[in-house]
């Protein structure tokens, strides 16, 4: 009977140790932030969405990485930080599941996100935002202020912004869509697919990917689109008043549909074609090398 308590008992234990552990990998946490103006967040691997909202409260819930050691969720001089810490790599395989997390945030906060392989999605939030990813896609929608996205590898999703936007990627594909009036693009290898209601400053460029830029051009405005190998895309809206340039290398070819200017070809045997339209108050210059260069008509 005693050895029997006994048993009894380390299985009681066992199965309490069990359900403290898998218990331990949700959080359900908020902190009251009156006048607070900044979160940074740190997640190497998983998923995270963040939502703004009108109270003076951060609260985060969802499930942590299955190896969180820690979790770093505090106020610290006037900012709140959360960090999901994670064995050192030298210790682990790394084995497991990331964390999916959701955080409900003050709207006006700034956001500063860093992640090794983690998914993000941002709505709702009025305020500068800088992430910083070594893979993984960003879906971020909702937003008049800054945004600076540093992403290696992943997708890159912008819908109903008008802040000033700076990407700067290696691979995956970009999309942007909104009344920003600057963006700023570069990227190794992407297709690259943008639309403003009017640009002042667009600077987009890959080495090998296709542009596409849908936009009207703000007075004084100045646009350039590069890649080394790809197709180009620019549709020529009415009343633009621009200078154009556009330039291929060698093996480069223009189709210029607007208004069939001539195209000159070099003594390298590229391709130039120069114009005018409307009264030359801004700049378009458009550029590849061994790609094609479409010019239409915007209806």
């Amino acid at each position: 009977m005693k050895y029997l308590i006994i048993k009894i008992v380390i299985l009681f234990s066992f199965f309490s140790l069990s359900a403290f552990s898998a218990m331990s990998e949700k959080i359900n946490k908020t902190l009251e932030v009156p006048l607070t103006n900044q979160i940074e967040i740190y997640n190497e691997r998983g998923s995270i969405s963040v939502e703004g909202w009108d109270k003076e409260k951060v609260t985060v819930k969802g499930k942590l990485d299955t190896l969180t050691e820690k979790v770093i969720f505090s106020l610290n001089d006037n900012k709140v930080i959360l960090k999901i810490m994670l064995p050192d790599r030298k210790e682990s395989s790394r084995s497991g599941k990331g964390s999916n997390l959701t955080l409900f945030i003050p709207k006006k906060m700034k956001i500063k996100f860093s992640g090794i392989a983690t998914n993000l999605k941002v709505s709702n939030i009025d305020s500068e935002q800088q992430i910083n990813l070594m893979t993984g896609n960003v879906n971020l929608s909702g937003n008049s202020k800054k945004i600076t996205i540093n992403n290696v590898s992943g997708d890159v999703i912008l819908g109903d912004v008008s802040g000033e936007v700076t990407i700067l990627t290696v691979s995956g594909k970009v999309k942007v869509r909104g009344s920003m009036k600057k963006i700023f693009v570069k990227s190794v290898s992407s297709n690259i697919d943008v639309y403003s209601k009017s640009l002042l400053d667009g600077q987009i460029s890959t080495v090998s990917g296709n542009l596409k830029l849908d936009s009207r051009l703000e007075k004084n405005g100045k646009i350039n689109l590069k890649t080394i190998s790809g197709k180009v895309s620019y549709s020529v809206y009415k009343n633009t008043n621009a200078k154009f340039h556009i330039e291929t290398g060698p093996k480069g070819k223009i189709s210029n549909s607007y208004n069939e200017k001539k195209v000159k070809r070099t003594f390298i045997d590229a391709l130039k074609s120069d114009f005018v339209v409307g009264n030359a108050e801004g700049l378009i210059a458009l550029y590849t090398v061994n790609g094609k260069i479409y010019i239409t008509k915007k209806r």
